[in-house]
């Protein structure tokens, strides 16, 4: 873990004349790329953390985010600290932390246990048939967010496509129209012994996620998506599915797990 081997390549030495105050000793070229990868990682970790109570327990969110300021502080190695001993530091760090899984483990979840495949809209035209989105799972719940079905729409209507493209597409539409008629899908409706459809009625909201997602574009909406969901449903599993190596790789990135439709889909996926 890069705290860890930050913390043991650190140290700390008492301030002359001060009132219990320790400073750290300065890192050496080959230590300080340490501190970046800690810091990223203590930095990513509340994100998600604040992705997910921010929704939920604003309060104790607010709490967890007190400690962690703490936590911060000494794997920033910053000026002086109460803190006296490397081990007294690794405490303070690992307290921070297990106080917030534990927080997290302790949250209500309806979809616990539940895996939740989130196909984008070239998934979708790629392998139109919605039976085979159990992905080898034995049940999974396929969840339709507002830009992919938006994007099926114009895609079936957009004049210069592909024919194949749009009859994809509308063969897509079609079918979700018709679970819809069946039931309330908000909630999930049964497309297979192994599958349940769901859609989600509103797009991501601006200012709460990575700086690099860009919700005008189709695609980051897409995986700003599915940051929602997982946000919402931190003890499902979400599983992010494109046609695009490149959404893929850009879900990967924000921390989701993401698959290529060609191997979650094709002939010889499992």
């Amino acid at each position: 873990m890069q705290i860890d081997a930050l913390l043991d390549v650190s140290a700390l030495s008492p301030v002359e004349g001060s009132s219990g105050y320790h400073e750290w000793r300065m890192l050496g070229a080959d230590e300080e790329p340490l501190r970046h990868r800690a810091l990223e990682a203590f930095n990513s970790f509340q994100n998600e953390l604040a992705g997910i109570l921010g929704r939920r327990d604003r309060m104790r969110l607010h709490t967890l985010q007190y400690g962690a300021g703490e936590a911060l502080e000494l794997i920033e190695h910053r000026a002086q600290t109460k803190i006296a001993t490397i081990n007294d530091a690794k405490s303070l760090i690992v307290d921070s932390i297990a106080e917030s899984l534990d927080t997290l483990l302790r949250l209500d979840d309806p979809l616990e246990n539940t895996v939740l495949v989130m196909p984008d809209a070239s998934a979708l035209i790629d392998f139109s048939n919605l039976d085979d989105y159990h992905v080898g799972f034995p049940s999974v719940r396929l969840l339709m967010s507002p830009t992919v079905l938006g994007e099926l729409d114009d895609l079936k209507r957009r004049r210069g496509k592909r024919d194949e493209v749009r009859t994809q597409a509308q063969e897509v539409i079609r079918r979700v129209a018709a679970l819809g008629d069946q039931g309330d899908l908000f909630q999930g409706v049964k497309i297979t012994d192994r599958i349940v459809l769901m859609t989600r009625s509103y797009e991501p909201r601006a200012n709460t996620h990575s700086s690099w997602l860009d919700l005008n574009v189709a695609d980051d909406r897409f995986i700003a998506s599915a940051l929602e969901v997982f946000w919402e449903h931190p003890k499902a599993r979400v599983l992010t599915i494109s046609g695009d190596f490149n959404v893929v790789n850009k879900a990967r990135a924000a921390g989701l797990s993401a698959v290529h439709a060609a191997l979650a889909l094709g002939d010889d996926r499992a």
